[in-house]
């Protein structure tokens, strides 16, 4: 079973506790959805050279791109099919690379931690977690008085396909069909992608986690922060003003008439241990006492200063009668960061070997992107990209492997702090960021990223390459759905703008127009296409309604009981 299975196992309801699991991979970045699909290590071949190896474990550029291009269209789904912009789909890649990268690390560790992954193996830890699942469910049910203590087999079953649509056992072998199917079908496969799990079900059980760190572990942190985040000041002067605050806290000034001084109002909020301990920047909150103030801590807010006003310990209604699940949970969250530091320090090994320099910045950009400090800190972000985007520019000039990949590394690198600079600081980069559009261009397209050319050309007063750009941001494959017709009304309104205003030629203004009709043209042959398709189907359903309703007149006449296809009152039995 993939983790991409598993999921919609859960999506329909059923297995939670599996389910937690794997929302732990995807929160510390072990895994990124869907990425265990194609990873199969295909022959030799000018899309199959490996681009990096971990312990002999081997990724390709052609599995690769394939967890691209699957990622990209689960993205899409998750926004109803719409076409989404490069901006939001280029920062994606360096995040499927490391997670990637870790898979083949989960495959090294196995093997050192003598971690058979097999259909058994695999078998016996699914039924495992199904079954105290299914106990907790049944917990669950006698809990909110759907099902009475003694109740028996068949009551349980009854109630539990009531919420969940299938019966414990029918949940329990469709599971473990899908194991057995995939290990006949792709052994190589089904090995990678369950080794994930069972090193995630070994280091659980090697956790042990007491009673009183159960309880603290539902402690709620409640703390005042005094975030330093005005907009139209610099960080770096931000960050001095909150040293002045600390300071001025620490020789024994009141935390309000500091916060009045800084003309500042604190926000109050509250924390649970756990959040608190998922976020690297601020773990030293769990170190203060009521009344305690932190040091300076670097947030997305900015720099900030928290007060902890206090602690309470907020258990669970069904703390007892759920403790050992609980207990499990907790083991598991630590599980798997121990599983990622593990991971990491393997990939930082000499164990890995990277074949193409360009996929290796590619992962450097991803494992910078994980780090707190330089999620909250936009000096931080902007310091470590810029590092990474001139190594980029670097090897695009040279002829070094990777060199062609490079540009597209650059891109993504510049668009991580792109939106952190101020309009002075975009104006002084121009050039730069017009060389790296340009280049996207050579290996892909967006009509976002040519309105902004659009606006950057025109910024340089250069009129021919600005109105080519609006001309190509038409012809960029924009969709016919909603938010394509907002992409042609943002490019209208800058075509009118221009006109307006004598900002463009004519000859120049006509280019556009003629890409424009040229679009609408399609657009209404689309539709007639969408409606012929709709007529002819609505056709079908309604000559299938009338054959359905004749066969019912027919059954009544002869003194049947109405035909129903999708409620039989008699099914036949499933196959032995």
């Amino acid at each position: 079973m993939s983790i991409v299975q598993i999921q919609e196992l859960f999506q329909k309801k059923g297995c939670q506790v599996v389910l937690g699991i794997v929302a732990l991979f995807v929160m510390v970045g072990l895994l990124v959805t869907g990425q265990c699909a194609g990873m199969n290590n295909a022959g030799a071949g000018p899309d199959t050279e490996s681009i990096v190896s971990v312990d002999g474990n081997r990724l390709t550029f052609r599995e690769y791109q394939s967890l691209v291009d699957r990622q990209q269209e689960q993205a899409s789904q998750q926004f109803g099919g719409f076409q989404l912009p490069q901006s939001y789909l280029l920062i994606q890649r360096p995040q499927v690379l490391t997670g990637a990268v870790r898979l083949l690390a989960f495959q090294s560790m196995a093997k050192a931690k003598g971690l058979k992954v097999d259909e058994a193996s695999v078998t016996a830890f699914l039924e495992t977690e199904l079954d105290g699942q299914i106990n907790i469910e049944k917990a669950t049910l006698i809990k909110e008085g759907k099902l009475k203590q003694d109740a028996d087999q068949a009551a349980f079953d009854a109630a539990f396909k009531a919420k969940f649509t299938r019966t414990p056992s029918e949940i329990k072998t469709e599971q473990l069909n899908q194991i057995k199917n995939q290990f006949q079908t792709d052994p190589v496969e089904a090995v990678r992608s369950q080794t994930p799990l069972m090193l995630m079900n070994q280091i659980t059980a090697g956790i042990k986690i007491s009673d009183e760190e159960l309880k603290a572990s539902f402690d709620n942190f409640t703390v005042e922060a005094m975030a330093f985040s005005k907009p139209d000041m610099p960080e770096d002067e931000r960050e001095k003003k909150a040293e002045e605050a600390k300071t001025a806290l620490a020789g024994g000034k009141a935390w309000a008439d500091v916060a009045k001084q800084m003309a500042i109002t604190p926000e109050t909020s509250t924390f649970t241990r756990s959040e608190i301990e998922a976020q690297e920047n601020v773990k030293s909150l769990l170190d203060l006492k009521a009344g305690q103030v932190s040091d300076v801590l670097m947030t997305p807010n900015g720099p900030t200063i928290y007060r902890l006003t206090k602690i309470e310990p907020k258990l669970p209604s069904d703390f007892e009668a759920n403790k050992e699940s609980l207990r499990r949970s907790l083991a598991q969250g630590r599980a798997a960061d121990q599983l990622k530091k593990e991971a990491d320090a393997l990939i930082a090994s000499d164990k890995v070997k990277w074949n193409d320099k360009g996929f290796k910045l590619m992962f450097d950009l991803g494992m910078a992107l994980e780090d707190p400090k330089m999620q909250a800190s936009a000096a931080e972000r902007k310091a470590r990209m810029q590092a990474i985007e001139s190594e980029a520019v670097t090897l695009a000039n040279s002829t070094e492997p990777g060199s062609g990949f490079a540009p597209q590394v650059r891109l993504i690198a510049q668009q991580v702090y792109w939106n952190d600079l101020t309009d002075q600081e975009k104006s002084t980069m121009r050039k730069d960021r017009i060389e790296a559009l340009e280049d996207f261009f050579t290996y892909s397209e967006d009509s976002a990223f040519r309105l902004e050319l659009y606006d950057l050309y025109m910024a340089e007063g250069d009129k021919d390459n600005a109105a080519q750009q609006l001309a190509a941001a038409v012809d960029s494959g924009i969709g016919y759905d909603q938010m394509g017709q907002q992409q042609i009304s943002e490019i209208r309104g800058k075509l009118f703008e221009a006109e307006s205003n004598k900002r463009l030629e004519p000859e120049q203004l006509e280019a556009v127009k003629k890409a424009l009709k040229t679009w609408a043209a399609n657009k209404a042959d689309y539709d007639k296409e969408q409606t012929a398709i709709a007529e002819e189907q609505a056709k079908i359903d309604a000559e299938m309604e009338a054959e359905r309703k004749k066969m019912e007149e027919e059954d009544k006449k002869a003194g049947n009981a109405p035909s129903n296809p999708t409620t039989p009152t008699n099914p036949a039995p499933s196959n032995p």
